[in-house]
């Protein structure tokens, strides 16, 4: 009696990974350069020799928020001012005399009896408007004297550091020549281009929401971060990059000697989180938007997916899975739809994006 041996099947094995959907908030990518959140070119309101300058008065020279940087000579405006409040004395005397002839204008003219009423002239109410102009401008003059008074003296706007001195001991300054360029040291800012696709996913950037930002490098081996927040957005797409640049002010310590103008930054920013999202190898698309799953009777069907964005070596896929899918990781030279298959638990290496392996 012949016997019939049934050859045993040889079927391909893939690797399979079980999709699990999870919430997650995104951290969008972007780069830029540290600068000062407020720089100021100093410069003379008024005219004078330089008679004292600070000692820190140097390049790097950091001066906490008015700290005196520079003396003009002010001999010249003791003296203006002086003169401005002797005419005040004066002003003030004469609408003094003038105030005292008005009244005894009124109580002459009461005697008359006349029964009318004093003109102007007689209250001398023209004498009395001018001198009280005269006082009022001569105040003025004063307050101006003392404003000039004050010019001399140049300070730091905020704490700052000095970027470049334009001026020295025993130099000449003219209205408006200018003093330092100095730039402020507790806050920083960076320019963080950002794609426009991806302004998709932060919150409404005009809501008031505070956007988290932290942005970080490495020195010496040691990476570094700060925490931050997006202030602004400046408004326009960039016609060559496509990408819209968001301002991102770092608040910084004191003694905070690596986070200085100039220095570049990694940044992530915090966007809006999404429900029900699986995190996918991009490995496993045999296509851009379709993915192998493995059904329950061990058959490859191919399944459209929509994925959201990509994040490192992962795609996110917001739609076209479930929870419980086998996604197959295994690259097929020519996959077929409804071919046989013997699903393998994925490495978990390899099933580490996609949840946990399929049993």
């Amino acid at each position: 009696v012949a016997v019939v041996v049934e050859k045993p099947r040889l079927l391909t094995s893939v690797e399979v990974v079980t999709a699990r959907s999870q919430s997650l908030t995104l951290e969008l990518p972007s780069q830029g350069i540290v600068e000062a959140a407020r720089t100021a070119m100093l410069a003379a309101e008024v005219a004078g020799r330089v008679v004292e300058v600070a000692p820190e008065f140097e390049t790097g020279g950091v001066f906490a928020a008015g700290g005196l940087l520079v003396r003009l000579e002010d001999a010249d405006y003791l003296a203006a001012l002086a003169q401005a409040r002797a005419a005040l004395a004066d002003a003030e005397a004469a609408l003094a005399t003038a105030q005292a002839r008005a009244e005894q204008g009124e109580r002459e003219w009461k005697k008359l009896g006349t029964g009318e009423p004093p003109s102007d002239l007689v209250l001398r109410k023209p004498q009395l408007a001018s001198a009280t102009a005269r006082v009022q401008a001569a105040g003025a003059a004063v307050e101006k004297a003392e404003r000039d008074l004050e010019r001399t003296r140049i300070y730091a706007p905020f704490r700052c550091r000095i970027r470049a001195k334009q001026t020295e001991l025993g130099s000449y300054l003219i209205p408006g020549a200018p003093v330092a360029e100095v730039a402020s040291t507790t806050a920083h800012r960076v320019r963080l281009p950002l794609a426009v696709e991806d302004l998709a996913f932060l919150p409404d950037l005009d809501s008031g929401q505070t956007h988290e930002v932290t942005v970080f490098t490495e020195a010496a081996g040691r990476a570094r971060s700060w925490q931050g927040r997006v202030i602004r957005t400046e408004g326009e797409v960039d016609r060559a990059s496509r990408s819209i640049h968001l301002v991102a002010e770092i608040d910084a310590a004191e003694d905070d000697s690596l986070l200085q103008p100039g220095l570049f930054v990694k940044a992530g920013i915090r966007g809006i989180t999404l429900d029900k999202v699986f995190r996918v190898s991009r490995a496993a698309f045999p296509r851009q938007d379709t993915l192998l799953l493995v059904d329950a009777q061990n058959r490859l069907r191919f399944q459209k997916v929509q994925v959201a964005r990509q994040d490192g070596a992962d795609l996110l896929v917001t739609a076209g899975l479930k929870d419980g899918d086998q996604i197959c990781l295994t690259t097929l030279a020519a996959p077929v739809e409804g071919m046989e298959v013997r699903p393998l638990p994925a490495s978990p290496s390899s099933s580490s994006t996609a949840g946990p392996a399929a049993p």
